[in-house]
Formats: structure tokens, C-alpha cells, sequence
């Protein structure tokens, strides 16, 4: 876990879609700690053992330090109770707004594939550079940001705990109630291995069901300091 400090920045952006918008002022008031990596296979394969769970799907490309897929909301948020019982320690999965402030560090603020630091800095569709991967690839594969997380951008997508809404209204801020999504949409973040490099922009939002599997969905925990 990477130590996160307190702070404010400008969420969203008035470039692309009307779901970037407004640009906004959040305060992140707490530290917290974010995954240096998104949670792998081997990390989540412990707990269905653990808890005699069935293990997802690898779609064929290997477990181990590949980013877990095929792992709904609910799974993933199952697992960071299972560890914050283990370790006594507390885990979730990260806001909408806590996961673009990390996500806005280094290369420039990650505005776009463009400000990286060139090709090969991400596993995506247009990112590839001496090498083809139409699949995910072991969490650590590139540069990490200035606070040292690595991966924010393709491979997966990550989950988190924060309800989409067409434009912002104050819900990035707060994780939801899991018991109150029927019907609803949660946020999305950092494009996956099959997303084109124009994705890879730090406002750039998507959205799935909670009970959504996919081999390009995955997720990373915060912990709460």
C-alpha cells in the first residue's frame, strides 16, 4: 500500500463527454493508502481458497501476477472485507474522486495517452510497443506515477465504490451502500488492455453493473489510515 496524502484538485473536465462534467473542486480530507498494484490472482486466489469460494475465470492467460478479472462488485468487495478481517486493518475499494486524485500525479497529470512517456508505458489498444499483449499483463509491467502506484491506466479497469451518475452531483465522493444498487451503476476507472490509448485520461469515467464479469474488469483497494 502506497500512502496517499490529504488535499484538494480539480475533478472532471470539460473536455469529451458530459459525464466529465463540471470541473469541480474536491477535498480529499483523510490520508489513506492506495494497492502500489492492482489486487492479482494470487492475492485473490488466497482468499477463495481461504473462504471456498470459486476462483474466476483466468480467460486462458495465466494467474499468479496478472490482475484478477472476471470478479464482479461484489466479489470485490467481499474480498476486502475477508482482508480487513485478517490483517485488522481497514480496506475497501477507493471513491471515485479518491482514485482521479491519485491518478492525476506524474506524466503530466495523465490528461491523455499523449502526455505519457511514450509508447510501451501501458498495456491498452494503440499502446503497445515492440510487443503485442491482447490480454493483461503482470501488475508492475510499467512506470509507476510520482506517488509510486503502478498500473492506473490500462490493464484493467477498476472497480469502485462510488454509484455512476450522468454528471456529477456529489456521489464520487462517498462509497455506496451495497445493499441500495438495484438498478444502479457504479463508476470505473483507468481503461483495460483492450481500450483504445485515448481512454487513458485520469477524468475519463465508465460504468458497469455491480454484478458485472469481464476479462478487462479488475480492481485495487485503499485502506483507511
Amino acid at each position: 500500500m502506497i500512502a496517499i496524502p490529504a488535499g484538494s484538485f480539480i475533478m472532471g473536465s470539460n473536455h469529451g463527454s458530459s459525464d466529465q462534467k463540471p470541473p469541480h473542486k474536491i477535498t480529499i480530507k483523510n490520508n489513506y493508502a492506495i494497492g502500489k498494484y492492482e489486487v492479482t490472482f494470487a492475492q485473490y486466489d488466497a482468499f477463495a481458497i481461504a473462504t471456498s469460494r470459486k476462483m474466476p475465470d483466468d480467460s486462458g492467460w495465466g494467474r499468479g501476477n496478472r490482475p484478477v478479472i472476471n470478479v464482479s462488485l461484489h466479489n470485490a468487495n467481499n474480498y476486502a472485507r475477508w482482508l480487513s478481517e485478517k490483517t485488522n486493518r481497514r480496506f475497501r475499494l477507493p471513491t471515485e474522486s479518491e482514485w482521479e486524485y491519485v491518478a492525476r500525479t506524474g506524466f503530466k497529470n495523465q490528461l491523455g495517452f499523449n502526455d505519457l512517456s511514450g509508447l510501451g508505458d501501458a498495456n491498452c489498444d494503440g499502446c503497445r510497443y515492440f510487443w503485442e499483449s491482447a490480454k493483461t499483463v503482470d501488475v508492475g509491467s510499467f512506470e509507476a506515477n510520482k506517488y509510486g502506484v503502478h498500473d492506473l491506466f490500462g490493464n484493467v479497469w477498476e472497480w469502485t465504490c462510488s454509484i455512476y451518475t450522468k454528471r456529477y452531483n456529489g456521489e464520487e465522493e462517498y462509497c455506496a451502500n451495497e445493499n441500495d444498487l438495484e438498478g444502479k451503476t457504479m463508476a470505473v476507472r483507468g481503461g483495460s488492455w483492450n481500450s483504445f490509448s485515448q481512454i487513458l485520461r485520469s477524468y475519463v469515467r465508465f460504468n458497469n453493473f455491480p454484478t458485472y464479469l469481464g476479462n478487462e474488469q479488475g480492481f485495487r483497494l485503499v485502506e483507511e489510515l
